[in-house]
């Protein structure tokens, strides 16, 4: 009986030491190669699962992916350097309020708007006057100009032409210019030219001057200075206009606004497309257009300083119409004021355009051949 039991143990035993060879053989192999049972997985501890920095061929793993990981952060702070040190050419469109001025020009509040609106279309048309009516700047010639703000065109052109008369009209003495170095052939005088015509006697005027003047004059205003202008110019006289047409597309704000500013004023009985009309309307008041020019200007890039500055007379003209748009539009002048710099900056970045109109016509009856009661 005795030798039975140390022969069971000796089997026992046996037994014993062959599973513990099987289990380190287990923990030896690679984790894909174990193949337990159910007991087993239970009580196997978490860490052996993981390599561990001991063995060799997982310590040449290690090394080589923190050495692709610095490889890979070495990178990134190059190309983060790389990106500051780059000028970014855009920001994102309008993500917030601080993006418009990337697009507007720098201090354009600062500038005188008659300043500006005059010396951009100079630029724009490369003169003044279109070409045919520049013979009638002679001497002793009588020059008029209705809405002539800061008196800044008709200054230029007394200047150029000192042997003429020039005569400046404006609504109120606040519009006239103030402080400027007199000039012996001018004058400016206060006159509201579209309700009570022009204090000048019948065929007395060479060139009457009118620029940008739709947006302040409804219906009745036109046909009233047209046949103002009719009645004082000399036969063969000149009506010299320069109007534009504000009608930018390229996002659906820009559109947006632009029509319901061509509704308010519409509301006016002012039309903001008169500028693409006026051929057949001053055939209607006695004129015969003897040369026309229309000339588009971009608002972005592709203008450069030209598109630059009429960015500047957009805003000019919008800041102007403020009491009359911004309570239209329901809008608080603060906010009117943040819409029409986003809506501008946006045809800055859309590369919209604002068409104008040159014309030069000049009187060819002794008066006005049944005008239109509407001229639209």
């Amino acid at each position: 009986m005795g030798s039975s039991q140390s022969k069971r143990s000796k089997e026992l035993s046996t037994g014993s030491l062959q599973r513990r060879s099987v289990a380190n053989k287990a923990t030896d192999s690679p984790v894909t190669s174990l193949r337990t049972n159910n007991h087993q997985n239970s009580i196997r501890p978490k860490s052996s699962f993981i390599r561990t920095s001991s063995s060799p061929n997982t310590s040449g793993y290690s090394a080589k992916q923190q050495q692709q990981q610095q490889q890979q952060q070495q990178q990134q702070q190059q190309q983060q350097k790389q990106a500051s040190s780059v000028s970014v050419n855009r920001p994102p469109v309008f993500a917030g309020v601080q993006s418009n001025s990337f697009f507007l020009p720098k201090n354009w509040q600062a500038e005188d708007a008659d300043h500006g609106l005059h010396f951009s279309l100079k630029l724009l048309f490369a003169s003044n006057v279109l070409s045919l009516a520049l013979p009638k700047f002679c001497k002793s010639a009588t020059i008029i100009e209705l809405g002539c703000n800061h008196g800044s065109w008709i200054l230029d052109m007394a200047t150029q032409f000192p042997e003429c008369q020039f005569i400046g009209f404006d609504t109120c003495i606040e519009r006239l210019p103030d402080g400027l170095p007199p000039l012996s052939n001018v004058t400016f005088q206060v006159a509201k030219v579209d309700e009570e015509g022009i204090p000048m006697s019948d065929e007395s005027v060479d060139v009457v001057n009118l620029r940008a003047q739709s947006a302040y004059m409804d219906h009745e205003g036109w046909k009233r200075m047209l046949k103002e202008a009719h009645r004082v110019l000399k036969p063969g006289g000149i009506l010299h206009i320069l109007e534009y047409c504000y009608r930018p597309t390229g996002t659906v704000m820009i559109e947006s606004f632009s029509e319901a500013v061509r509704g308010v004023m519409a509301s006016l009985n002012r039309d903001t497309d008169r500028a693409a009309k006026l051929g057949p309307q001053l055939s209607a008041f006695g004129f015969q257009v003897i040369q026309s020019l229309t000339k588009k200007v971009h608002y972005g890039p592709s203008n450069g300083k030209l598109g630059e500055a009429f960015t500047a007379v957009t805003l000019h003209r919008f800041e102007i119409m403020a009491p009359v748009l911004a309570p239209a539009l329901g809008l608080s002048l603060e906010d009117y004021r943040h819409r029409v710099e986003m809506v501008v900056a946006q045809c800055v970045d859309a590369d919209s355009y604002l068409t104008w109109y040159a014309y030069a016509a000049r009187k060819v009856a002794s008066s006005p051949s049944s005008p239109p009661s509407n001229p639209t």
